[in-house]
């Protein structure tokens, strides 16, 4: 549900921006169709009435009889949260949050129930039991090798889906992989820490590094323990995108620590 039941006409209004921000245009008609599916008991007449106050406050816009979000309240929003985030950062130092600066950035975007990044690479997200699961399956009837193997392939279509939508320039250096990092993290795959991070102009290099804070490996790790094997998954995803984005040689990532083992966090390590 969007919101829990209630009769206050504000609750109401959050609930048709809500509606709003994720399908639209709609007519009023859907909206009420809406909000009633998900637990409101009003009526139409309320509906149209609070939808008519969020026309007259500028946030909503209405257009042959059909309404959306109204783009310059949008842009309100965005200035007056990225001024009171430059306030909190500089102030107490606080990290901004990846996935909030995409969606005010308009990078990701949610609409009648798609998530796309960039406008066109479309998303799904899924829960993280059910993926460390999953991956433990596969690498318990295929292998480990075979498991990183459809992780680096995957990894490789991923990297390519960035550059072609993201208008990334291949083997474009830190500069490229960075906001590829950072996506990473915010759906799962773990905050990577380069412990070393040597890379030269001929695809040589030495990368060491740590992940932490990934919710597949640490629910693997509660549920298989050391015979878990999905790791081997995520380095080839990793590995894929070290090749594509870095213009690495040989970028094999190699486990020397796992948080399956009882360690705090995972160590791969690549050398060429």
């Amino acid at each position: 549900m969007l919101y829990h039941p209630v009769g206050k006409e504000k609750s109401l209004k959050d609930a048709i921006i809500v509606v709003l921000a994720t399908e639209h245009p709609l007519t009023a008609k859907k909206i009420y169709n809406i909000v009633k599916r998900e637990g409101f008991n009003v009526s139409y007449h309320a509906v149209y009435k609070a939808v008519k106050y969020l026309i007259e406050q500028g946030t909503v816009s209405m257009e042959n009889k059909d309404y959306r979000i109204n783009s310059r309240w949008i842009e309100n929003v965005k200035r007056f949260i990225n001024t009171f985030e430059s306030v909190s950062i500089a102030k107490e130092g606080i990290e901004s949050n990846y996935f909030k600066k995409l969606l005010l950035s308009g990078l990701f975007t949610i609409e009648r129930g798609r998530i796309k990044l960039y406008g066109n690479m479309e998303w799904i997200l899924n829960p993280a039991t059910a993926y460390a699961c999953m991956l433990q399956e596969i690498g318990e009837k295929l292998g480990a090798e075979e498991l990183y193997e459809l992780g680096y392939r995957a990894g490789k279509r991923g990297a390519s889906e960035f550059i072609k939508f993201g208008n990334l320039k291949p083997k474009g250096g830190w500069e490229s992989i960075q906001p590829i990092l950072d996506t990473l993290e915010f759906i799962g795959f773990g905050k990577p820490k380069f412990v070393v991070a040597k890379l030269e102009k001929d695809g040589g290099h030495h990368f060491l590094l740590r992940i932490k804070d990934n919710p597949i490996i640490e629910i693997a790790a509660k549920k298989f323990g050391a015979k878990s094997v999905v790791c081997n998954w995520l380095m080839g995803v990793y590995t894929a995108h070290g090749e594509a984005e870095l213009g690495v040689k040989n970028g094999r990532l190699r486990e020397n620590k796992c948080m399956c083992k009882g360690l705090p966090y995972c160590e791969w390590e690549s050398k060429w």
